[in-house]
């Protein structure tokens, strides 16, 4: 915003096709643990003032949270106006759980209540595991906004759905309002050749991936999950995270009519994409490869021949036990533990007293 003063009135216009309308516009913020960790960082003095406040008065939450928690507020102090406006259905601020508490599902839904209780607009993240979809179900059914992360199958995408739908069931049932509440899936390119794994697989299929191949396999995942989903009729909205997608979106355009696959879908942009679509680089790129262009027969059918690609195109069953142990989830856990590890350095870093807080969790918790 800083380097380009006009973006707010144009990021409406510059969104890609089938996500732009100017019924919804801007439907809020998806942090993460890095990017609220970078925040903290780039604003070390503000934080250490906040932080000396904080350390006069008597307060056992340790201050790498505090601080986590505190950034989270402020963020959703800005949304909660528009939250307001249009009836909580935009100015939402999606929030990571810390991974310490990823191992219970009690300490999961412990911490999403905490975050989803620090602004009315804050909506926790909860990874789509299998005690992840338990967490999901629960914070659906008593009456609260739950963004189903990490999603990226196909079997992720109906386990999220599934445990979405008993939990809204229970909450009918019970007569809990959820009015004033959203319930997201958060799906990630599916960049899987970057892993080891899947660069074996291929090999053993005798294929060498080029990277147009690997922008394919990232349309056809995508593909494949909106298909998934129910139609535009299911209140449940599918999020697509840019991330380091090596894929383009065509921009600008408009989402021409409901009929549209994506007509109930929201695109997630981060600082580096909103430049590009400020900077109308999208469509320059030589042979950018676009999500809503059919995949060319003959390169899915190559692509195919690999299990991994398979798998998450739900061809072949990816077993909900299997979720969190699959390679790209851990590779996504990895990446949230750095962050974490990021925090507590900062905190230390403050020189005030910092408390332990990652608890010794089992999956032995449950609801």
């Amino acid at each position: 915003m800083k380097r380009h003063s006009n973006a707010r009135q144009h990021i409406e216009t510059l969104l890609p096709i089938g996500f732009a309308s100017a019924e919804r516009g801007i439907a809020g913020a998806l942090s993460s643990l890095a990017t609220i960790t970078s925040s903290l960082i780039a604003n070390r003095q503000y934080w250490t003032r906040r932080a000396r406040q904080w350390s006069r008065l008597v307060t056992p939450a340790p201050l790498h949270r505090t601080l986590y928690e505190a950034a989270l507020h402020e963020g959703a102090e800005l949304l909660f106006d528009a939250w307001r406006d249009s009836g909580a259905q935009r100015g939402w601020m999606v929030a990571e759980i810390e991974p310490s508490e990823l191992h219970s599902a009690l300490g999961m839904f412990r911490r999403a209540r905490e975050l989803g209780n620090l602004m009315p607009n804050i909506m926790p993240g909860v990874p789509v595991s299998d005690i992840g979809c338990e967490v999901i179900e629960e914070l659906v059914a008593t009456g609260h906004a739950v963004n189903a992360s990490l999603c990226f199958s196909v079997a992720q995408v109906q386990a999220a759905q599934a445990a979405i739908r008993r939990g809204r069931w229970r909450a009918l049932r019970e007569g809990i309002g959820l009015a004033r509440t959203r319930h997201l899936i958060s799906v990630v390119p599916a960049t899987m050749f970057e892993h080891p794994a899947f660069t074996a697989q291929a090999a053993r299929a005798g294929i060498e991936l080029s990277e147009q191949d690997r922008a394919w396999v990232e349309v056809a995942v995508y593909q494949a999950q909106v298909k998934a989903r129910c139609g535009p009729s299911d209140s449940t909205s599918l999020v697509m995270m840019a991330g380091n997608s090596r894929c383009r979106w065509r921009a600008p355009g408009h989402c021409a009519s409901n009929a549209n696959p994506l007509a109930n879908g929201l695109y997630c942009a981060g600082e580096a994409e909103l430049e590009a679509l400020l900077n109308r680089r999208n469509d320059e790129a030589h042979g950018a490869v676009h999500f809503d262009e059919p995949v060319p027969a003959d390169v899915l059918h190559r692509l195919l021949a690999i299990q991994g690609v398979r798998q998450l195109c739900g061809i072949e069953s990816l077993d909900t036990a299997c979720f969190s142990r699959h390679p790209l989830y851990l590779q996504g856990i990895s990446k949230s533990l750095r962050a974490y590890t990021r925090l507590l350095g900062f905190a230390r870093q403050l020189g005030l007293p910092l408390h332990a807080d990652i608890p010794q969790a089992t999956a032995a918790g449950r609801f």
